[in-house]
């Protein structure tokens, strides 16, 4: 069982290289501003929202958990730009609940990711998008 585990952990350590490369991508050309904006081009609207996070440490478990954060983010900028409203306390509130809708799911699975980006001991970028082709 030892040998089992020894040989496992390799084989994470190396395939932790191929991963690292393929998501990790540096920020420095990063096409994308930080914010939510709408865009109309050729008959197809489309929300785009950036989210930016500092990232705590290289560590890969800060790292996982700063572009979880950033994603997070990101689709709630796109939430807001659609329904979101400011209440008497001068917060920005969605009114939606998940349950609210049968359309919840339907939505949150037409957010999809665009691109992402770290630039390490920095931050990290997630850009998510929905559009009418969806």
């Amino acid at each position: 069982m030892n040998l089992f585990i020894k040989h496992f952990s390799h084989i994470l350590f190396i395939l932790s290289f191929f991963v690292a490369n393929k998501t990790l991508a540096s920020c420095r050309d990063y096409p994308y501003t930080i914010g939510t904006e709408g865009r109309f081009e050729e008959e197809v609207f489309e929300v785009i929202s950036t989210s930016e996070i500092k990232v705590l440490s290289d560590y890969q478990e800060d790292v996982i958990r700063a572009f979880s954060r950033a994603d997070a983010e990101s689709k709630i900028g796109i939430l807001r730009f659609f329904y979101a409203f400011v209440d008497s306390d001068g917060i920005i509130r969605n009114p939606w609940k998940m349950s609210d809708s049968k359309n919840s799911s339907k939505i949150m699975s037409s957010i999809v990711m665009r691109g992402r980006c770290y630039e390490p001991n920095k931050f990290v970028r997630v850009t998510n998008v929905i559009n009418n082709q969806r």
